[in-house]
């Protein structure tokens, strides 16, 4: 169990994440993902947090995998988040005008954001920490979408005040997780697109559906809402290329509607992390290897 940071540790860490936020916005784009990248990988190299946990959710993944891969592709992983962090700190900069440099759209994105709106009923965009879905859900912000992050609340309160701040620099709205059920039903009613991630243990109250071959406790939330009022439910894949540029396409997902609620969730859940699934296999690198996601186990859930 992890004991409540004390007020001094609060304070240093916030000092600490706005420096070197400053630092990050005091250079060009691309030298910043360079610099986030490189310090990421010095933190994997001499101080290896959860590497062991990253390592053991690619041996069952990729079982044919050697080592050499595994341990290779942790390393990318954190020269990616790295990067990550470096571009969530320059969403303002971002904001002030240079999103389309950085930000490449494809196939129905746009049609889809256009017809959830176009609906008055809002809509969801289920994603993964994958690519850089911070930067992506910011661009669409910017470009005028109504859009909601639920987020979940940081063990540093000043840390959260500053992550919020970037997000809402470029328009986004937030919805915090222990608020999300009566803020998502408002988000709705208010025509809004929300953003959530589900690619993160939900303990004992998630349905359990196959992830890259083990079956995985999710988040029936955007489900639950889906079947009820809202069929404008799409998928966001987002990834980097070699240029810096962080490219994402959404996609339609089909709502299905038997009159068995409990079999309905089970389904649209089950699609939503397949998908999520696909996406990964195609950029592993750039995915959150270092979360616990297969912790909570079916036969531990009564």
């Amino acid at each position: 169990m992890s004991h409540p940071k004390s007020q001094l540790q609060i304070v240093v860490e916030e000092a600490a994440a706005k420096l070197v936020a400053m630092f990050f916005r005091a250079f060009p784009h691309r030298t910043t993902l360079r610099l986030g990248s490189i310090l990421a990988v010095l933190i994997h190299d001499l101080l290896h947090i959860r590497v062991d946990v990253a390592l053991d959710n690619l041996k069952h993944a990729y079982p044919d995998s050697t080592l050499k891969w595994r341990r290779r592709t942790v390393r990318r992983v954190y020269s990616h988040f790295g990067a990550v962090a470096a571009e969530l700190a320059r969403i303002p900069v971002l904001a002030s005008g240079s999103f389309d440099r950085w930000a490449v759209v494809h196939g129905r994105t746009v049609e889809l954001l256009d017809k959830a709106v176009a609906s008055g009923k809002g809509g969801f965009v289920v994603s993964g920490h994958l690519g850089n879905w911070e930067v992506m859900g910011a661009w669409a912000a910017w470009k005028g979408y109504p859009i909601t992050y639920v987020v979940a609340q940081q063990s540093n309160p000043l840390i959260e005040e500053l992550l919020d701040y970037h997000r809402r620099s470029a328009g986004v709205e937030i919805i915090k997780r222990s608020d999300a059920a009566r803020g998502i039903l408002d988000a709705l009613k208010r025509n809004r697109i929300i953003a959530i991630l589900l690619d993160q243990d939900a303990r004992k109250d998630g349905v359990f559906v196959p992830f890259f071959g083990r079956e995985a406790s999710t988040f029936r939330g955007v489900a639950t809402y889906a079947l009820k009022r809202c069929p404008n439910v799409m998928t966001m894949e987002t990834w980097r290329e070699k240029d810096g540029r962080i490219h994402c396409e959404f996609e339609e997902v089909k709502v299905p509607n038997t009159g068995d609620r409990e079999k309905d969730t089970h389904t649209l859940v089950a699609d939503l992390t397949s998908r999520l699934e696909t996406y990964i296999r195609r950029h592993p690198e750039q995915w959150l290897w270092l979360h616990r996601r297969w912790k909570t186990r079916p036969e531990n859930v009564r």
